[in-house]
């Protein structure tokens, strides 16, 4: 990585978010209320001037082997990049949609969640789009790292107070990574482009409440997003 960066040019980088929100399910309707009651995918371009490379993250709750396999070949002739330049995650909310082979599966989601389910078709053409979108908006950049903590995890092997058995409770005396690693991209004056943050933590806040929900990932990076008058992406 360091001889490529040698031998290129000048940073750029681009970013877009493109939202992956299903249907609403007469049910169960959106409140309307919460910024994370919409799923995105985003993803931020990144060249210089030798080749390309690409950071993706999705409001979902899984992204399968058959999505990766296809997506990222498709996202790499995009690109005109290797495949080991991309990176692709999910945040696993579980009150997201699910990439199903052979398509929707009606209302009820993935792991008893309310969103209905997506082909894997539909979600590896919203990630190649939202990748295009990031790479027209390539632009001069310089990069950054920090690294900090945030208390919000809690560790979740616990001790049941009555049987005294296992469970996946909170224990606030056990131990659990508070690390939070951040990459940002911003333009030579400063203005935020994008960022991609790394934290621990189960998404399952609104697991079976009827909300379809990009959870507390889609709640931190629509806040963030929101603070920069949605100038910048963040993942």
């Amino acid at each position: 990585a360091a001889c490529t960066a040698a031998e290129g040019g000048p940073l750029r980088a681009g970013a877009a978010r493109v939202e992956v929100t299903p249907p609403p399910n007469p049910a169960q309707p959106p409140s309307g209320r919460y910024a994370h009651e919409k799923l995105y995918v985003r993803a931020i371009v990144v060249d210089n001037g030798a080749t390309r490379a690409a950071l993706i993250g999705a409001d979902l709750a899984g992204l399968g082997e058959a999505v990766w396999a296809n997506a990222s070949k498709q996202i790499a002739a995009e690109l005109d990049c290797p495949v080991e330049h991309i990176v692709m995650s999910p945040t696993h909310t579980h009150s997201g949609r699910m990439p199903v082979l052979g398509g929707p599966r009606g209302a009820a989601g993935a792991q008893g969640g309310p969103s209905a389910s997506a082909s894997t078709g539909e979600i590896e053409a919203r990630i190649l789009e939202a990748v295009r979108q990031a790479k027209a908006k390539l632009q001069p950049a310089r990069m950054g790292f920090g690294r900090g903590a945030a208390y919000v995890n809690t560790n979740r092997d616990a001790i049941d107070p009555e049987t005294r058995l296992w469970h996946q409770g909170p224990n606030s005396e056990g131990a659990s990574d508070k690390t939070l690693t951040v990459i940002k991209f911003e333009t030579p004056a400063g203005e935020l482009i994008a960022a991609y943050a790394n934290y621990a933590m189960h998404p399952i806040n609104l697991y079976l409440t009827g909300i379809t929900s990009a959870d507390f990932p889609g709640a931190a990076s629509r806040y963030v997003e929101e603070q920069y008058d949605d100038r910048a992406v963040v993942i």
